[in-house]
């Protein structure tokens, strides 16, 4: 198979597939479609080696007011309906033993065990801010960890049908003014705490010492950098 960037992939995945089969199951369903969360394949690092486990024609689909009972309906639906390849990509997915994760593995039989998750809007982000995103302040934003803000802005919306989804992805781009330079003071803080003692490990011929104290600074100010470019850390 010649690969193909997940988002690409998973793109035309949703308009060629998801998308009728959505339509055939129920055409007045709002709902929003996208890619986001874990994965290399989110932020756009994906390679052939990726494929080797939680990637391949995949997304989330987001319905409102759902309950459990619609929600699988859905994902039942699509596991009777949805071909058994895309592109050359299976659709159904096998399980690691031991550590949940998977991979792709071709099946000729319905249902397939595909990697299409539904959830409910509002639970989905609440679920993983740990807080209702209307009510967040500045300590909230502190108390997330900044590699999951980054999974949640990160991918591609297919289809927001439901007109929430890009607009709480665009809130939660980056942090309030208040808590960026809040993060600024810290880091600059931890730089200054630091410096003193690149030159004085070389002073006291401790070479690997100074190399060490000069990484972890040249780390700090990475971090700095990307909060001037408004850019979540990964």
């Amino acid at each position: 198979m010649e690969f193909i960037k997940g988002l690409d992939l998973n793109c035309a995945f949703y308009r060629e597939v998801v998308a009728p089969l959505m339509q055939e199951y129920d055409a007045g369903l709002k709902y929003s479609a996208a890619l986001m969360g874990y994965g290399s394949d989110v932020l756009g690092y994906d390679n052939p080696t990726s494929m080797d486990h939680n990637w391949g024609p995949r997304m989330q689909l987001f319905i409102e007011n759902s309950t459990p009972a619609k929600i699988a309906d859905i994902k039942e639906y699509l596991a009777q309906h949805l071909p058994f390849a895309f592109k050359g990509y299976p659709v159904n997915f096998a399980i690691f033993p031991g550590d949940g994760t998977c991979h792709m593995e071709l099946s000729e039989h319905h249902p397939v065990n595909h990697l299409i998750e539904v959830y409910d809007l509002d639970e989905y982000f609440s679920s993983l801010l740990h807080k209702d995103i209307l009510t967040m302040e500045d300590l909230d934003w502190l108390r997330i960890p900044e590699q999951k803000l980054l999974e949640l802005t990160s991918g591609r919306v297919f289809h927001d049908g439901l007109r929430r989804l890009q607009v709480i992805r665009t809130w939660l781009r980056y942090y309030p003014l208040d808590v960026q330079l809040l993060k600024l003071a810290a880091y600059w803080q931890c730089v200054a705490e630091e410096e003193p003692f690149v030159g004085r490990m070389s002073g006291m011929d401790d070479l690997l010492g100074s190399k060490l104290i000069s990484t972890r600074i040249l780390n700090t100010l990475f971090k700095i950098c990307f909060v001037v470019k408004e850019r979540y850390v990964p």
